[in-house]
């Protein structure tokens, strides 16, 4: 009889809890975080491990006290933990989201006090897990960590959300790994974002991504936002940034001083820019002719048969160190000028582009793979894009070529090939025009660059204009 209560009272204990201090959310349970008949092991508390990896929705409403840490999804089920006003969850240690390679995991919190010593958004494998702040303080005295371990795939997104909640986290490092995804994702409403306070360093890492979607804001003036506010950034690349549905609002996403911001407006911005329609003065037919806003230059006037091209001029703008940006056009091989006077220019470019840049067509370089070298000096520190506007001649829809492009003599992978695809006819040849953009950036003030354009199956390569876009370090603009 005394052997048949011992282990009635085990079994009661093992049903009950897996192990001291440990209590584990039911799986496939919706229901209320401090309702006991939710969890093995009755609601934790004080000194207790939250075991949320068997899928099921929690909501926090009430004040939930204090617990250790929490262990996160295990599993291939999902689960949401929501928070909403009145809620309150005090996490002295770690609190961890998703784990599993199948398993997904959601906090969303519109309300209450969530405050933790340190909080892991991390998959080992693919899985889904989502962390939302739309409301209430959230608060996280170390490190918030968007971590991807052994993985193929999944994706990782903290999303701010409106502009009522109160965030404050000691530092985050968003650290990607495979094909792991870590978006950083503010939500706009009607009146603008909270800030992403970081009282330490902000780190975006591999596979970093930067989404803000400006849906739901209502423009009143114009105004700058501060999405991230830290003490040390690490920035994202220029090319993971994302702005969403600013419908008729410009916009210029600045990472800088450490901060990471946004301004609104209606105001034309635009980059600092120099344009430059390569001319030609020789000849009858129409060519000689400047596109509206640019600037010409004519660099070997009447002469047609130049040798060994080696032109230089000045072009004053905003980004050049000494007020002038310093251009140089080369060749190694015979080059000559032609003014095509493309009076009647057709194809999809002709809509993206001033006609009078393309109607003229100049330094037609003879040689195949004999390079044509644009040079520039005396420009400020930061990233530029280069715009080349360019005719191939002689090509037949049988015989397409296309120019590499490098960039301080690295293959940039870019090539300038067909733009729009149509081929413009024009006396016996046909005129297929190119527009190709290169992005680089200069390190140091005055550091030179160096663009060359190598066709290895077709010497007759021409330039018709260029254009030189300046952005400040980190910084994304555009005009929609």
């Amino acid at each position: 009889m005394r052997k048949l209560c011992i282990s009635m009272v085990c079994v009661a204990v093992m049903a009950g809890s897996s192990f001291a201090g440990d209590s584990s959310w039911i799986g496939g349970k919706t229901g209320d975080w401090a309702d006991a008949g939710n969890w093995y092991g009755g609601v934790p508390g004080p000194g207790d491990t939250a075991i949320l990896n068997a899928g099921g929705t929690a909501t926090i409403s009430s004040d939930v006290g204090t617990i250790t840490t929490t262990v996160g999804m295990n599993g291939g089920a999902t689960m949401v933990v929501n928070m909403t006003t009145g809620g309150s969850l005090d996490v002295t240690g770690l609190y961890e989201m998703g784990r599993s390679s199948t398993g997904n995991t959601t906090f969303n919190m519109d309300g209450g006090s969530f405050t933790a010593g340190s909080m892991y958004i991390t998959s080992f494998n693919s899985g889904t897990n989502q962390l939302t702040i739309s409301g209430g303080t959230f608060a996280v005295a170390g490190q918030l960590s968007t971590v991807a371990g052994y993985t193929s795939s999944g994706t990782h997104t903290l999303t701010v959300s409106g502009d009522a909640a109160s965030i404050s986290i000691g530092s985050v490092s968003m650290n990607g790994g495979y094909d792991i995804e870590n978006t950083l994702e503010f939500d706009f409403d009607s009146d603008g974002i909270s800030t992403l306070g970081v009282t330490g360093a902000f780190t975006a890492g591999n596979n970093s991504l930067l989404v803000i979607d400006l849906a739901n804001y209502v423009y009143t003036a114009n105004q700058t936002f501060t999405l991230v506010d830290s003490t040390a950034l690490t920035a994202f690349d220029a090319g993971n940034i994302s702005v969403l549905n600013a419908g008729t609002l410009g916009y210029i996403v600045s990472q800088a001083d450490n901060n990471i911001t946004i301004e609104v407006t209606t105001e034309a911005l635009t980059p600092d820019t120099l344009q430059v329609d390569i001319n030609s003065s020789h000849g009858t037919v129409p060519g000689t002719q400047t596109a509206s806003g640019w600037t010409g230059w004519d660099p070997a006037g009447a002469t047609t048969t130049i040798g060994t091209a080696d032109f230089s001029a000045l072009f004053a703008a905003d980004f050049a160190t000494d007020g002038n940006v310093d251009v140089n056009l080369s060749t190694d091989s015979d080059t000559y000028s032609r003014n095509y006077g493309v009076a009647n220019v057709t194809g999809s470019f002709s809509a993206a582009t001033p006609a009078e840049l393309w109607q003229d067509l100049y330094f037609h370089n003879k040689a195949a793979g004999a390079p044509l070298t644009i040079t520039l000096d005396d420009l400020q520190a930061g990233a530029y894009e280069f715009t080349i506007y360019s005719y191939m001649n002689d090509l037949k829809p049988a015989d397409m070529a296309t120019t590499d492009i490098f960039v301080n003599e690295v293959n940039s992978g870019i090539d300038a090939a067909s733009y729009g695809a149509n081929l413009t006819s024009i006396a016996a040849s046909y005129l297929e025009a190119n527009v190709a953009t290169v992005g680089f950036t200069v390190a140091s003030d005055n550091d030179t660059v160096t663009i060359s354009y190598e066709n290895q199956n077709k010497s007759n390569f021409g330039l018709n204009g260029f254009q030189l876009e300046f952005r400040p370090a980190g910084t994304v603009i555009a005009i929609q």
